[in-house]
């Protein structure tokens, strides 16, 4: 103890923008974006040694710069957007060492070394429009996007020891390639009949050369030759609905949704295929309330497993949850009720059930329940208040074994959130403006194993968050509004994983002594807007 010395963890962020739109004409417009974004001070980051852990404070010196331009155009019959996006984030520290606080466990393990955040860029440009036609009240939307990710920082040697070299390559040189295309269409075929139909891609191509490296334990042992691995991937999802008007007051649909991803190279499954279906009818017995229960199912379906591309001593009896075959059932029930001109309810309840049948570990169900409710009342246009209030609980359970010969254990866990929401708008005047919200939502965790006949619950989790926020507008001007708002937020959480964590506890970690979260902020912006009202000249 007599060795240890404080060390404050904190951040300053200054973030400045300068953001513009220039009409040109009532069909044509552009419009500009910079943002620059500097973050300094002091961060936490964990190292290790073989069974020892360590807790380092780690410098914090970012800048991220972002760019966004666009021409806008808007015809009578159609629009049409082009938008270029770039972002270019620089860490100015890439690399930690630090020196092993522990006694070593074998000779030369006397300090250790981290790479930190490298710099990187992202460019982009994008498409996107829509084109109506008379024809069946049919509407096309479109849009496409090509981008690119690349990260080029420098390689640190292969360890800390003195003739250490630098892998051959000297970096990663990591360039992905993005593409995004989609095209949507909605129509009325029939005049009780609405169609909609949309179909999308995705691409993430992963043009990084793989890089066979050398790993060194404790910068002592060699351990085994890696390469770098690349992540790309397919994804192709189709989505479709159809409603039909019965009577006057009851409309019928089905909807369905088709996701298949493929992954490569190497992946842990190469293809994933995720079906999703539904039925709904729409229910409106009076003017004014409306009912709609929907109700369907769903599954996954995956390839088959490769377990030579997991990671070493990774068990292969476990798969990620995005990889791992399920099957869904849910249920959804909305309404809204105008009860009057000035007062209006709306109710909203869902049921759903996941099942990972074909894991033999890991994960094996998800349960899933939520009711939300909100009424809103509005005196008179000037004024408009609503109060809301929802409640959802998760349930989990997941298996393991601790050893080929052991008794399977079994952990269920339960999760329970409360959200009470108030608040309200008000137009004093012309000029005048105020908003105010306020939100209270607790939460608790509740764990429970079993492992050879015996139950053994953990204690309880639990977190509260209370939020306050008041909004202020004035139109100064006809051009010129000064927004000033003001966010006061308390956040208390309480978990026994880390809570009382000291060296007799954990021995063989060296921490800053890390509690529960707990915050409370007070944030005030302020804000001004200025519209140029600029005119072009006459022909």
């Amino acid at each position: 103890a007599s060795t240890l010395k404080p060390f404050k963890l904190e951040y300053d962020r200054r973030t400045a923008a300068l953001l513009g739109s220039y009409i040109i004409s009532s069909a044509w417009s552009f419009h500009a974006d910079f943002r620059h974004q500097e973050k300094d001070g002091t961060g936490l980051l964990g190292g290790s040694f073989l069974t020892e852990a360590i807790q380092l404070p780690q410098r914090v010196d970012y800048v991220t710069d972002s760019v966004e331009a666009g021409v806008h155009w808007n015809g009578r019959r159609a629009s049409v957007r082009l938008i270029y996006t770039g972002s270019w984030f620089k860490d100015n520290s890439d690399t930690l060492t630090f020196a092993n606080p522990y006694t070593p466990i074998v000779p030369g393990s006397t300090q250790g070394q981290l790479s930190l955040p490298p710099d990187n860029n992202l460019q982009q440009v994008a498409l996107n429009g829509t084109v109506p036609f008379d024809w069946r009240a049919t509407t096309l939307t479109f849009a496409a996007s090509l981008g690119r990710l690349r990260q080029d920082a420098g390689f640190l040697p292969y360890s800390t020891l003195p003739g250490s070299t630098v892998p051959a390559a000297g970096s990663l040189d990591g360039n992905v390639h993005l593409s995004h295309y989609s095209l949507g269409i909605s129509s009325v075929p029939l005049p009780k009949l609405t169609v909609h139909g949309a179909a999308t891609y995705d691409g993430r191509d992963d043009h990084t050369t793989p890089q066979t490296l050398s790993y060194i334990v404790t910068d002592t042992f060699s351990g085994p030759t890696l390469a770098t691995p690349r992540y790309s991937t397919d994804r192709t999802r189709l989505d479709g609905s159809a409603d039909y008007v019965l009577t006057r007051w009851v409309t019928v649909g089905v909807a369905g949704r088709y996701l298949d991803t493929y992954y490569w190279p190497d992946a842990v499954v190469n293809q994933t295929k995720d079906t999703e279906s539904w039925g709904r009818a729409i229910f409106t017995p009076l003017a004014g309330l409306s009912f709609m229960l929907k109700g369907g199912n769903g599954s996954r379906t995956t390839s088959a497993f490769n377990s030579a591309a997991l990671p070493p001593a990774e068990n292969p009896m476990i798969a990620a949850y995005n990889y791992a075959p399920r099957d869904r059932v849910f249920y959804d029930l909305t309404s809204s009720w105008a009860i009057n001109a000035k007062l209006t309810w709306t109710l909203e309840g869902y049921f759903a059930n996941d099942r990972y049948r074909l894991s033999e570990l890991g994960l094996q169900s998800v349960e899933v329940r939520r009711a939300a409710t909100t009424f809103t009342w509005t005196p008179r246009e000037t004024l408009s208040v609503y109060l809301s209030g929802g409640y959802q609980r998760l349930e989990s359970l997941q298996n393991g074994y601790t050893g080929p010969a052991t008794a399977a254990w079994v952990v269920s866990q339960g999760e329970h959130f409360w959200n009470v929401n108030v608040g309200g708008q008000w137009t004093l005047s012309k000029r005048w403006m105020v908003g105010f919200d306020y939100t209270h939502a607790p939460s608790y965790y509740d764990t429970q194993t079993q492992a050879a006949g015996i139950t053994q619950p953990f204690p309880q989790n639990s977190t509260s968050l209370d939020n306050a926020r008041l909004d202020l507008r004035y139109q100064w001007t006809t051009p010129l509004q000064v927004h000033l708002l003001f966010i006061h937020e308390k956040y208390d959480s309480h978990d026994w994983g880390i809570e009382n964590v000291g060296p007799s506890t954990v021995p063989n970690l060296l921490a800053f002594g890390v509690q529960p979260l707990n915050h409370d902020v007070n944030l005030v912006a302020l804000t001004a807007r200025y519209q140029f009202d600029v005119h072009p000249r006459a022909p």
